[in-house]
């Protein structure tokens, strides 16, 4: 009996040793997690626009659609204090998804061709505050698009954006610690927040991307030091057997990616509205 208890004893201190490192690595990740989210939370902003969908049909069966008007929000990404915001292309233009799918019918396949015309964009800052914004430039084929406030309107006076460095960054691998940060819909009062995970896959062709669980589209990725990994956005995912598009898989893109896009985003011009066309033309 005496010979029982002590290797019970033994038993119980190897099992408490063993199981320390795990318990303080754990308390790590949600040390760095809170770090992260105190620096960076009032980077993610919500972004509303009204987008007119027109779709045009072409192949086997042609068909008349009418104009759908529809209205979008999305979480999006500040990376630079004058109010440029990154977010996924697919959630804020509808048509990104439909165009260019086919389908089969009676007469042979039918392509869709599907655009939209995105007015009425709005950011909303964390205090609610809505903010007139306008796409400034889209990426389709890595599903970005960038969002530049209008700096010279009245709701854009004294505000102040908390920006991320993308040239603050660092790749992501297989099975790392991430902290990925969001902001909650309007059910939930638009709240940020935040949740720690891993790097469950990596794809390098033919672009770069990760896979990593995560709430929000359009959100940052960091790694527990504090750099950021990547932009989360969605990916369409295929068929394996015939090749048709069957759905929208989250993914991030890296930083580094991103960079030479955000460069070229910050220097480009909104592009002129109806109403401000019609003015011009009236002035002249």
């Amino acid at each position: 009996m005496k010979h029982q208890k002590i290797f019970a004893a033994i038993g119980t201190a190897v099992a408490l040793a063993v199981g320390q490192p795990s318990a303080r690595a754990e308390e790590e990740v949600t040390k760095a997690a809170k770090k992260i989210f105190a620096e960076y939370q009032d980077s993610v902003v919500w972004i509303s626009a009204v987008a007119k969908i027109s779709i045009k049909t072409s192949g086997g069966s042609d068909r008349s659609i009418p104009d759908q008007e529809k209205k979008v929000e999305t979480p999006g990404t500040v990376i630079d204090a004058s109010g440029l915001i990154v977010t996924s292309l697919n959630t804020i233009d509808p048509s990104s998804t439909m165009d260019g799918q086919e389908f089969p019918s009676p007469n042979g396949p039918v392509k869709i061709s599907a655009s939209a015309k995105i007015t009425e964009v709005k950011v909303i800052m964390p205090d609610g505050a809505e903010i007139p914004a306008d796409i400034v430039m889209k990426d389709t084929d890595l599903d970005l698009a960038f969002i530049k406030i209008r700096a010279d309107s009245p709701e854009a006076k004294g505000v102040k954006f908390k920006a991320i460095d993308l040239k603050n960054c660092a790749e992501g691998g297989m099975l790392d610690e991430v902290v990925a940060l969001g902001r909650m819909g309007e059910v939930f009062g638009r709240q940020p927040s935040v949740i720690t995970s891993l790097v469950t896959a990596e794809t390098k062709k033919p672009r770069h991307f990760l896979r990593v669980p995560t709430e929000t589209i359009g959100g940052p990725v960091f790694n527990v030091s504090g750099k950021l990994i990547g932009i989360t956005v969605l990916r369409h995912a295929k068929s394996e057997t015939q090749g048709d598009r069957i759905g929208l898989l989250p993914a991030v893109m890296p930083a580094a990616d991103i960079v030479p896009l955000a460069e070229q985003a910050l220097k480009a011009k909104p592009p002129q509205s109806d109403e401000k066309k019609v003015a011009e033309k009236s002035e002249k």
